[in-house]
């Protein structure tokens, strides 16, 4: 509805109600007074007849009675019905005959007594009809209600013109000038109007309008301004990124330097160390030993923060990565108690252990991270702690997904921290005090270095600690949970407290073994573990060879290489079973020696006549109870308990998602427990084996030149036993994948993984120099 008919809406509402009241109201009580009215008057003239018809009536006079009458009837009003007079016995005395009211006329009656002296002689009747006064009442009322019905259209018609001229037509005006403003024009014509609401109103719009277009066209200058402000900030931005990126090639090349520079000081220090430690050894006086001693110590001091520097370095350069394996929590607890306990205990302090020893599975972790963590942990209590005790504690709660939430506790009664400075004492080359770097030394970077190493783990690190009464610094980490219960399980972590190998496990150096070996490395590994406990072997090339000597000559055992040339295993031992048979000599047992640790492969060398099972890479301690076992007896069965389980840095991921870094290269807990079971004699193994791996590379790029399948995997299966023995994970892994290749005839990715081979074989053979240094 438009603005217009709203406003008339009023007054032709006002109209109506006149109408009405004209209608319903006032006509009615028109009619009402008219009727009263003429009661009124032809009450007053039977009221004035009656005295002069009485005295006819009392003389009895009719006729003079008649004439009276007729007289007064003649000058009746118009209406006049009926007239009749009845005396008092109701006898019609006029007219003779009774008068007839027509029918169908609404008429009046009017009665009145013809009373002399009190007594009622008579009485005068008249009937009369209004319906013309009515009439004319009505038709005056509808003439007054066309003129006010003409006056009042007249006003309204006036009053809508007038409104929408003055009201209605600026509105529009105003109307149509912001629909033009909401499209960016601010030239509209405004109307022209009086000092009214109206005009107020326009007078607002165009204030609004000016001070809209103002801020526009200052919104349009601070727009011009921002954008050259934002080309001047994206100019910054490329400077600050081309800064940023140069300042991270810094850092990598800084962290890169101190790496290098690390390695390279700590291969002359390992010199020093272990030039005293033998020095130590000899016979010297006791000023001597002191200084020594002295040096000692210095130089693992100094070792030691050159390990925190290339730590750091490696963080800060983002080459520092996991290695999960599965070990027993209670143990390393236990581990890295006892480590520091006779440090403890030279200060005269005490250590307490609380170790998770009821939990039943093994956990899934970085065993070196977390036993390095411990261990820095574990040597800032000592250190800061004059007297008292050093707490090591650790709390698994069971999550869902077979994830253990495992809160580790490093607690002490030494000197305490100040509260100021906690919150700092994360962050790299900060201590508590200045003073106690001179008192007690340090870089202030272990601590950071632990903190970066428990984030990387997916943990959280914090302290609580009040000055003079001790420290509680612990660190939460989410520790996945192995399948594989403690109890039924050899881990890595159990290679660190193998016994040194003494006379009581030697066994009779008489005996006479048989090594079958086709790579010269293994056969060094085999020969040296077996010297540890007294014992030598012959050494076979190939099964041919190993059946030759066997026919030459008398064996207590002989160990069996599955995978040699000229003749594998399985048929040379069918061959010696075969040969045995021929000539009634009684079954020497056969050790199987391989990579492979299948269930298939087990089959094979039951059926081939093998005794029993060892996978590589072999473990000292599992070698000597095996021989152990077959050599006091010969007769025994077939046992899968002797069986030697894979470690777990052999389910190394491909190369292609690894990192090239070093340290995923080898595993160091492999190589650690070689040194231990070789007596620290490496170097010439590793030697050799890069040695004979330099030509089995030549070889096998000339048979992938040839496109001979069968000379690939048998080089590949010759790489990856002497690799994993050794510790050299990548190789043994890139062989592996290339000898699966192999086996399901797929030749198209032989160059691929062969430059990958030549990569790691230079990475590995670095990674080994140093780590031997």
């Amino acid at each position: 509805m438009t603005l217009q008919r709203k406003m008339l809406l009023p007054a032709l509402g006002a109209f109506a109600v006149l109408m009405a009241i004209l209608r319903f109201g006032i006509e009615p009580i028109a009619l009402g007074s008219q009727t009263e009215y003429v009661l009124a008057q032809e009450s007053q003239h039977l009221g004035i007849l009656a005295p002069i018809i009485a005295e006819e009536l009392l003389s009895g006079d009719i006729a003079k009675l008649h004439s009276i009458l007729e007289t007064a009837e003649s000058g009746r009003q118009s209406g006049w019905v009926a007239f009749s007079v009845i005396d008092a016995d109701n006898f019609m005395l006029y007219p003779f005959d009774k008068p007839v009211s027509p029918d169908g006329i609404d008429y009046i009656r009017l009665e009145q007594p013809i009373l002399w002296s009190g007594e009622q002689l008579g009485l005068l009747i008249l009937e009369f009809d209004i319906t013309s006064q009515k009439n004319h009442i009505l038709n005056e009322f509808a003439q007054f209600e066309y003129l006010i019905f003409i006056t009042a259209l007249l006003l309204i018609s006036l009053s809508a013109l007038w409104n929408r001229r003055v009201v209605i037509k600026p509105i529009v005006k105003l109307a149509l000038a912001v629909k033009a403003l909401r499209k960016g024009n601010y030239d509209a014509v405004l109307p022209d109007t009086s000092k009214d609401e109206v005009g107020e109103l326009k007078n607002a719009f165009a204030e609004m309008r000016s001070e809209l277009q103002a801020a526009q066209k200052r919104t349009a200058e601070d727009n011009e301004k921002l954008t050259s402000a934002n080309n001047a900030i994206e100019s910054k931005n490329l400077e600050l990124q081309q800064a940023l990126i140069e300042a991270e090639a810094a850092v990598k090349a800084k962290s890169q330097f101190l790496a290098m520079m690390s390695h390279e000081i700590r291969t002359p220090m390992n010199g020093v160390l272990g030039l005293t430690d033998i020095l130590l050894r000899t016979q010297l006086t006791k000023e001597q030993h002191d200084y020594l001693t002295t040096v000692q110590q210095s130089g693992e001091n100094l070792l030691n923060i050159l390990n925190d520097i290339l730590d750091f370095s490696k963080i800060e350069a983002g080459q520092l990565n996991l290695s999960p394996s599965e070990f027993s929590l209670c143990e390393l607890i236990q581990h890295v108690g006892q480590t520091f306990t006779p440090t403890a205990e030279k200060k005269g302090l005490k250590v307490f252990i609380d170790a998770p020893c009821n939990l039943q599975h093994k956990v899934i972790a970085d065993f070196g991270r977390i036993e390095q963590t411990l261990s820095n942990l574990m040597s800032n209590a000592i250190k800061f702690t004059l007297k008292g005790h050093v707490e090591l504690s650790a709390r698994v709660i069971p999550l869902e997904d077979n994830i253990y939430h495992t809160h580790f506790h490093i607690r002490d009664t030494g000197i305490g921290i100040r509260a100021e400075v906690q919150s700092k004492l994360f962050n790299k080359f900060v201590q508590a005090d200045v003073s106690t770097t001179r008192q007690f030394g340090g870089t202030g970077l272990g601590l950071a270095i632990c903190k970066q190493l428990v984030e990387l783990m997916g943990g959280k690190i914090g302290l609580s600690s009040e000055l003079g009464k001790g420290t509680d610094i612990w660190f939460e980490l989410p520790l996945k949970c192995s399948d594989v219960l403690i109890e039924h399980e050899q881990i890595a972590s159990e290679i660190e407290a193998i016994p040194p190998t003494t006379a009581t496990t030697q066994l009779s150096s008489d005996i006479r073994i048989l090594l079958a070996e086709d790579v010269h490395v293994n056969q060094l590994v085999v020969e040296g573990m077996l010297k540890q406990i007294g014992l030598t072997a012959d050494w076979a090339k190939n099964g041919s060879e190993a059946v030759d000597k066997v026919k030459s000559g008398y064996y207590d055992l002989i160990l069996m290489d599955i995978q040699m040339p000229i003749m594998d295993g399985y048929e040379a031992s069918q061959e010696i079973r075969k040969f045995q048979a021929e000539h009634h000599l009684p079954n020497t047992p056969i050790i199987a020696l391989t990579a492979h640790a299948m269930k298939g492969d087990m089959e094979r060398c039951i059926d081939a006549g093998m005794n029993d099972y060892l996978t590589k890479p072999i473990v000292a301690e599992t070698l000597t109870n095996c021989l152990k076992t077959w050599l006091n007896s010969p007769s025994a069965e077939f046992s899968e308990t002797l069986i030697q389980p894979q470690l777990v840095e052999d389910n190394v991921v491909p190369l292609s998602g690894a990192s090239n870094h070093s340290t995923e290269l080898i595993s160091e807990l492999t190589v650690k427990r070689l040194d231990k079971e070789l007596g620290g004699d490496l170097a010439p193994i590793y030697e050799q084996y890069f040695s004979s791996l330099q030509q089995y590379l030549s070889e096998l790029e000339q048979a992938i030149s040839a496109n001979d399948g069968l000379k690939v995997q048998s080089i590949c299966h010759k790489i990856k036993g002497s690799s994993r023995n050794l510790g050299l994970n990548q190789l043994g892994n890139l062989s592996r994948e290339m000898e699966d290749m192999c086996q399901s005839n797929g030749t198209a990715q032989y160059t691929a993984y062969f430059n990958q081979l030549q990569s790691s074989f230079i990475e590995s053979q670095n990674a080994i120099q140093t780590y031997i240094q």
